[in-house]
């Protein structure tokens, strides 16, 4: 009897932890991954439900990812102009709050180190969720909202940018060839 009841709360608790969210998971990662780094590219072609870069030899970003060892990224460092030949290369950095293995906040810090903008992170459901950035002051300067499909990628996403409270611009997308901005 003992044997069984330590069965069912196995399956329960592997059921559990495959049901929950990571980022890892909307990434299609498995396993433990301390960091993974992405080159995004000035210009590209969606072919096959992916951006080929026009010409790799001009990168204009490199993003690092930090996750936890729970799948969830803390933090991340975005270098900007990294491959140009003059000084005009910057790196920036976002530092997240973690609550209840999700993050729920972040704080932006600029070129100089210094902080400039809020970010929170609302889960409007399992697979939905919407993330808001504030710049010093309080005001709404961009947002989005994804949803997840059932093995929690990154199914579709809805963004606005904001000027002066007022929308400036909208843009959806679906699953084929994700916007890069």
């Amino acid at each position: 009897m003992k044997s069984y009841i330590m069965y069912l709360l196995i399956i329960f608790i592997s059921t559990i932890t495959n049901a929950q969210h990571t980022d890892l998971k909307e990434y299609g990662l498995k396993g433990h991954v301390k960091s993974i780094t992405t080159v995004n590219y000035e210009s590209g072609i969606c072919t096959n439900n992916q951006w080929i870069p026009y010409d790799e030899a001009k990168p204009n970003t490199i993003t690092t990812l930090y996750f936890n060892k729970s799948g969830i990224i803390d933090s991340s460092i975005t270098e900007f102009g990294a491959f140009k030949t003059d000084t005009s290369s910057f790196r920036t950095k976002t530092i997240y709050v973690i609550e209840q293995n999700k993050k729920v906040s972040a704080k932006y810090y600029d070129h100089s180190g210094k902080f400039t903008e809020t970010i929170k992170i609302k889960w409007l459901n399992n697979k939905t969720y919407s993330t808001y950035f504030y710049d010093l002051n309080g005001k709404l300067t961009f947002e989005s909202t994804s949803w997840l499909n059932d093995e929690y990628r990154d199914n579709k996403g809805e963004y606005k940018s904001y000027d002066n409270d007022t929308r400036s611009e909208e843009r959806r997308v679906g699953k084929e060839c994700r916007s890069r901005w």
